[in-house]
């Protein structure tokens, strides 16, 4: 548990504290480019009101011209309506300029057009009294104010470019720190695996292939071998109770060695005392083992066939020992012998 711990609260630290970086981030630049966009929508559409009333102001300034030369009243009815329409285009425009340098050129832009719709009403009053002193004064008159005005509407148009302008690079930007956090996050959390991966790595693999190391050992016979910790979690307690495991086996072996030692002296004591009761029985005493080779011989044998013990084969044993039949001629038949019998495990 407390090496899970170790790998866990790190790991979801660090992942938490990125995710909640990432959303808090990109929900706030996600609110950033939604204002904006928001705010884009408001100024396009106040570029559209400027460029209808810049036509609106060329058509009036048009009929106005052609009013001089021909004195048709449709052209007048067409310089009212224009007004009209550029009224209404200023109230759409009032709400939407919220910027003190836009409501300030439109406001620049009403106060010149006063003096203009003055002096166009004087031009229009002297070309019907057809007094061509008042035409050309009143003309020249409206010429200079109305070239105040398109510079007027010129900036008012500049500004709403400018404005598209900023905002469209505003929306650039964001998208641009939207990718360098994902870059950064990216990189965050390859660094993240890499130190989780470190801290695995020296926490959990390397004690483990430490302790598979010295059991490899144990198992050749090393049991003195163990294994080197320093750490209280799981992997120091596997790596204490292996070593209390080897410390147990070494001491089991120990004592194995010494009870077998202790066993083998005792069986070769009693083999040496049954050897010297064997060499002394008044009974002559033959022992073969199942291949045919004698183990004991002893010297009431030996006596009783006057030969002592002879490594060799069943079938040289009769004429070796001179054992015959009761004839004393006929040399015994080697399966018929006694002990050729009890090492087929028949009955003498």
């Amino acid at each position: 548990m407390k090496l899970g711990l170790k790998i866990l609260l790190p790991l979801l630290g660090l992942t938490c504290v990125i995710l909640f970086s990432f959303l808090y981030i990109l929900h706030d630049l996600q609110i950033q480019e939604a204002s904006i966009l928001k705010d884009l929508g408001r100024i396009e559409e106040l570029n559209s009101l400027n460029n209808r009333l810049v036509q609106v102001q060329n058509f009036s300034d048009s009929s106005l011209l052609s009013y001089r030369f021909t004195q048709n009243v449709q052209y007048l009815n067409d310089i009212n309506d224009a007004q009209i329409e550029r009224a209404q285009i200023l109230d759409k425009m009032s709400p939407l300029s919220i910027e003190p340098q836009r409501r300030e050129w439109i406001r620049r832009y009403i106060d010149e057009r006063k003096p203009s719709d003055a002096v166009r009403g004087d031009f229009i009053a002297a070309v019907v009294s057809q007094n061509s002193n008042d035409i050309t004064r009143n003309f020249e008159k409206w010429k200079v104010l109305n070239q105040t005005i398109q510079a007027a509407l010129t900036d008012l148009d500049q500004y709403n470019v400018n404005s598209i302008y900023t905002s469209v690079n505003k929306v650039k930007d964001i998208r641009t720190d939207v990718s360098r956090i994902i870059f950064i996050i990216i990189f965050l959390l390859l660094l993240c695996t890499t130190f989780i991966y470190a801290f695995i790595q020296h926490s959990v693999v390397a004690p483990l292939q430490k302790i598979g190391k010295t059991a490899d050992e144990v198992i050749k016979g090393h049991l003195h071998q163990r294994v080197e910790y320093s750490s209280r979690d799981e992997i120091g307690t596997l790596a204490s109770t292996f070593n209390l495991m080897t410390t147990q086996l070494s001491k089991s072996y120990e004592n194995l060695e010494e009870k077998v030692k202790t066993r083998t002296k005792e069986l070769t004591e009693s083999e040496k005392k049954l050897a010297v009761i064997v060499d002394n029985l008044a009974e002559g005493l033959v022992v073969v083992d199942v291949n045919g080779k004698f183990t004991h011989f002893n010297k009431a044998a030996e006596e009783m066939l006057g030969v002592g013990l002879l490594q060799s084969s069943p079938e040289e044993w009769s004429k070796i020992y001179s054992v015959y039949r009761v004839d004393k001629v006929t040399p015994f038949p080697t399966d018929e012998l006694p002990l050729v019998r009890g090492m087929h495990g028949e009955s003498t």
